[in-house]
């Protein structure tokens, strides 16, 4: 299943984007990562397979895919955030600092860290970052807003001022 799962991958993501390698590369590690899981079940792995199919159409070209894949990513998060893997959670946070990617993967995070207090840390500093870069600042500030009661205060004063 988990092989199956791989290739699958490995199929439909070279038209994923423009210039798929550093994000195809990285996706394909991730399902790898994820297919490797030691804790899986059949229904796990079904569902993980939905995740990252979902996650896929986020790099697609065809932008109502990529629209699509956002509304129904932000539905699993809100609903299921458990479904969402740390090795998909880890691409997602590595991915929301690309400018071309932040709005919809730092979208699925700021859904993600209203219940995923287990990343409370590593969304902080993702939301403080990408404020910093100027990265859609106002989704940032939903990731913020979700894990201030969670954050270690005070947070790094390094932020512009508007």
């Amino acid at each position: 299943m988990a092989e199956q799962i791989i290739e699958d991958s490995r199929k439909r993501l070279p038209n994923a984007t423009p210039n798929p390698k550093p994000v195809c590369f990285a996706l394909v590690s991730c399902a790898s990562r994820c297919a490797r899981s030691k804790t899986r079940t059949v229904q796990s792995a079904i569902q993980e397979q939905k995740i990252l199919e979902l996650t896929e159409g986020l790099f697609d070209d065809d932008t109502e895919r990529q629209e699509e894949s956002l509304r129904q990513i932000t539905e699993a998060a809100s609903i299921g955030p458990e479904l969402f893997s740390n090795e998909i959670i880890d691409f997602l946070l590595e991915q929301s600092l690309m400018p071309e990617y932040g709005r919809h993967c730092l979208s699925i995070c700021a859904q993600l860290a209203l219940h995923r207090k287990d990343y409370a840390d590593r969304f902080t500093a993702l939301a403080l970052e990408a404020i910093k870069r100027e990265i859609y600042p106002e989704l940032a500030a939903e990731i913020l807003d979700a894990n201030l009661d969670k954050s270690k205060l005070p947070l790094d004063a390094k932020i512009p001022r508007y």
